[in-house]
């Protein structure tokens, strides 16, 4: 059968109304698109029949125990639908280097839902263990890793994942080849009549036998976006979003024009789950008002989570505690995890730290509470050319002139203080059993503590 492009066509959709619908589909690809795929294919059921719908988590029930569910006949009435997802059946262990670096990326970005989304599919392709609770990333060998995972350890401190793996319960499950053969061939034979099966996955190799059955027998719905930078690949990146954005604003009764889409484009990217949450946000905003304007795209969706980052890291580095602690639990609440939040202000105090030591240099003079107009047009261009580039010298001159009017009233011996106190913080946040939440507010209090009272000193040895 065809495979359809991210949507159901109007054929599928009939005879899903019939009386002898199809019993077999696949979704995937991008996960927020595929999963509403899988949902739409179940809405068209409930619209035209009676079903009663079973969600299997497709990671940790073994395949043999899904051939079970799937064909023992059932005392309740009407279809049966099984929603398998995240399923890991299509998958092979090519695509394990790909949900390593989703898991890394996710985790360096503070996205701990997907970086755990990732990670449990990732933990997959460990073969049956002993003791799976027993199961520590970090101490796997090189050789072992690449047995299981097909590509070369990534060296370096990876304890975060051993951390999220152990606080999200992530639980993994292996299956023998014989029991994907055999769960194949059931599902080849032809599901019991009334059972439909909604398989919705991120990663297929079209090389399996499952996959090459469900596209013979079933229907496929391909949710895949490409994820080059290529301008083909652009423009169907900017095509799936316009889609999304418009099927989300029907189903929330919301009109928007392209001009608006296009500013949720410009701050949101390629990313459709985001864009989803920040509809349904603006939606709610708007109450009884039916069009979304540009105007509420800038109110609602303008600050982002480096916004944020840098005012908890201004809040703290001007001593105000209150505002700081606020700053970090609004992050939490939207769900930033601690060690993004460590990895920013890392990167914020060795900022200041490169900063601090280049208004120690003879030329050019740094004067404390230098303007704007003298910093742009003379001190930022004079020490460019004493200094090159640099990446503590890029971007707009206004945020590098805060950077330097707040490390003015540090000393060196004070931030390179403040950064082993993070790194300290790190390592506990890796590897201590106490609350992430209390080792970051213990954190901020103490930097707190050490910055006020550097500023203080520094300002009365000026005066």
């Amino acid at each position: 059968m065809p495979v359809h492009k991210r949507t159901i066509p109007e054929a599928v959709g009939n005879a899903i109304g019939s009386a002898d619908p199809p019993q077999l589909f696949l979704c995937w690809g991008e996960s927020y698109l595929s999963s509403e795929a899988g949902q739409t294919v179940i809405q068209t059921f409930t619209d035209h029949h009676e079903i009663t719908v079973h969600s299997i988590d497709g990671l940790t029930t073994p395949v043999e125990q899904l051939r079970v569910k799937l064909f023992t006949r059932s005392l309740l009435p009407g279809i049966q639908l099984f929603r398998v997802s995240p399923c890991n059946f299509f998958q092979t262990r090519q695509h394990a280097s790909d949900l390593w670096e989703k898991s890394v990326a996710a985790h360096q970005s503070g996205n701990e839902k997907e970086t755990v989304r990732a990670l449990r599919q990732f933990v997959s392709f460990i073969p049956p263990l002993d003791d799976p609770a027993a199961l520590v990333l970090s101490q796997i060998s090189a050789d072992l890793w690449r047995e299981w995972f097909g590509f070369a350890h990534p060296g370096g401190e990876i304890g975060w994942a051993d951390q999220i793996v152990r606080q999200a319960a992530v639980k993994k499950t292996s299956s023998t080849a014989g029991a994907d053969a055999a769960f194949a061939a059931s599902i080849e034979k032809g599901l019991p009549p009334g059972v439909v099966v909604v398989f919705v996955a991120e990663h297929v190799d079209k090389r399996k036998k499952l996959f090459t059955i469900v596209k013979k027998h079933g229907e496929i719905i391909d949710c895949s976006i490409p994820e080059g930078s290529r301008t083909p690949d652009k423009k169907e990146q900017k095509t799936v979003f316009f889609e999304t954005a418009q099927r989300t604003c029907t189903r929330l009764k919301k009109n928007i024009d392209q001009n608006t889409i296009e500013a949720l484009y410009n701050l949101i990217g390629n990313h459709p789950a985001a864009l989803a949450v920040e509809l349904e946000k603006i939606a709610l905003y708007l109450g009884d008002r039916i069009s979304i304007i540009k105007e509420d795209v800038i109110l609602l969706v303008g600050r982002t989570r480096e916004d944020a980052i840098f005012e908890l890291s201004e809040a703290l580095v001007k001593g105000d505690m209150a505002k700081t602690l606020t700053i970090y639990h609004h992050l939490r609440g939207d769900g930033i995890h601690s060690l993004a939040v460590i990895a920013m202000l890392r990167n914020f105090i060795r900022k200041l730290l490169a900063v601090r030591a280049l208004q120690m240099i003879a030329e050019p003079v740094w004067r404390r509470r230098m303007s704007y107009g003298e910093f742009t047009n003379h001190y930022l261009p004079a020490l460019k050319d004493k200094a090159g580039g640099g990446e503590y010298l890029k971007g707009h001159p206004f945020g590098l002139l805060q950077n330097f009017l707040i490390a003015e009233n540090l000393s060196i011996t004070s931030l390179k203080e403040a950064l082993r106190m993070i790194l300290s913080a790190d390592y506990k946040l890796k590897r201590s059993p106490v609350s992430d939440m209390l080792i970051v507010e213990e954190l901020l209090i103490s930097l707190h503590a050490l910055l006020t009272g550097a500023r203080r000193n520094r300002t009365r040895r000026i005066h």
